[in-house]
């Protein structure tokens, strides 16, 4: 990403409009967080997991920004899992 655009994302993370809007949701909600992620900062993820209500939040190890590409089986295990566990 950007140097400048990084930096615009990192400092509306703590908006209170997007707070208000994660508090917001009333879906049930899956986090999918990795540990190497350079684009969107790992310790993020609990923060916004516990402002959305009935929030999941699943970590995967060993893994950038791209979940569904670099470790494609066991995104799709934690996602079929979230899917199954909302019928």
């Amino acid at each position: 990403m950007e140097q400048r655009t990084a930096l615009e994302t990192a400092r509306g993370a703590g908006s209170p409009t997007i707070s208000a809007a994660l508090a917001a949701v009333r879906a049930p909600s899956l986090i999918v967080a990795c540990r190497h992620d350079q684009i969107m900062p790992p310790p993020g993820a609990p923060v916004a997991a516990a402002r959305i209500p009935n929030c999941r939040l699943v970590w995967i190890e060993q893994c950038g920004h791209l979940p569904m590409l670099e470790r494609a089986a066991e995104y799709h295990a934690v996602l079929t899992d979230f899917l199954e566990s909302q019928q």
